[in-house]
């Protein structure tokens, strides 16, 4: 049996909610054609840092989700940016999006990105 997770379009997203949380500039990536609600097809994000240089660069992912977790994040973060330093991400259920601020704050300050 396979589950099938219950799509909804949301006006403010799960991620921008953590990214504003977290206190980072937020830009609305749009995918030229429209995002498909099947949960196994390629991530935006991943095309999006094709096309950047993040050579050098100190890396922390955060990922909202539905059922996975971080999944393969730090790995496809590692194999699509091979000259940065990926390091702990964080993960937030979507569901437990607008109630994650201790967990981004505990995140922040032991990344040490926000001091104690």
């Amino acid at each position: 049996m396979r589950l099938e997770p219950v799509v909804c379009d949301l006006d403010v997203g799960n991620t921008e909610i953590v990214a504003n949380m977290i206190g980072a500039d937020v830009y609305r990536i749009e995918a030229a054609d429209p995002y498909p609600h099947d949960y196994e097809q390629p991530m935006i994000m991943r095309t999006f840092i094709d096309g950047l240089d993040l050579s050098g660069k100190i890396i922390h992912p955060f990922v909202t989700y539905a059922v996975s977790g971080m999944g393969n994040t730090v790995d496809d973060y590692t194999r699509a940016c091979p000259d940065s330093s990926i390091k702990e991400g964080l993960a937030v259920q979507g569901e437990q999006a607008q109630g994650a601020e201790t967990a981004v704050r505990d995140w922040l300050q032991r990344t040490r990105m926000l001091s104690a």
